[in-house]
C-alpha cells in the first residue's frame, strides 16, 4: 500500500509539475503573442496616418484644382466677354484683334484640358487612396479575428 501511495504521490508531483510548466509556456504564449500583435496594432495604425496624410494631401490637391477651376471659370468668362465686344465691334478693328482673341480662347481651351487631365489624374489618386484605405481596414479587420481566434484556441 505504501509503494502504491507513493508512486501516487509521485504521479501527483509529477503531474503537478506538467501542470505548472504548462501553465508557464501558456502565459509566456500569451504575453508573446500580446507583444507580437501590439506590434502589429501600432504597425497597422503607423499606415492608417500614412493613408490619412496622402488622403489630407489628395484633399489639399482636389481644393487647388478646384480654385483652378473657379479661377479658370472666371478667366474663361472675362474673356468669352471680351471675345464678344470683339466681334461686335468687328467691323471696325482689324483682323489682328480677332486672331488674338482666339489665341486667348485656344489657350483657355489648352488650359481646360490640363484642368481636366489634372481632375482626372486627382480622383484616380483619390480613388486609389480610398481603395488602400478599405484594403487596410479589411486587413485590420481580419488581423482582429485572427488574433481573437488565437486568443480563444490558447485559453481553451
Amino acid at each position: 500500500y505504501r509503494e502504491m501511495e507513493e508512486v501516487n504521490n509521485k504521479e501527483k508531483v509529477a503531474l503537478k509539475n506538467e501542470n505548472f510548466n504548462l501553465r508557464q509556456n501558456i502565459k509566456k504564449n500569451l504575453e508573446d503573442n500580446t507583444a507580437y500583435v501590439k506590434s502589429l496594432l501600432r504597425n497597422i495604425e503607423q499606415e492608417k496616418i500614412s493613408k490619412e496624410s496622402a488622403l489630407t494631401d489628395l484633399n489639399a490637391k482636389d481644393m487647388k484644382i478646384s480654385n483652378l477651376i473657379e479661377t479658370f471659370e472666371s478667366e474663361k468668362n472675362d474673356i468669352e466677354f471680351k471675345y464678344r465686344v470683339l466681334l461686335n465691334q468687328k467691323k471696325e478693328q482689324s483682323d489682328e484683334l480677332i486672331s488674338t482673341a482666339n489665341t486667348e480662347i485656344a489657350k483657355l481651351k489648352q488650359n481646360n484640358e490640363m484642368l481636366e487631365y489634372s481632375m482626372v489624374r486627382c480622383v484616380e489618386e483619390k480613388t486609389k487612396a480610398l481603395e488602400m484605405l478599405e484594403k487596410e481596414r479589411k486587413n485590420n479587420k481580419e488581423l482582429k479575428q485572427q488574433y481573437e481566434l488565437k486568443l480563444t484556441e490558447q485559453v481553451e
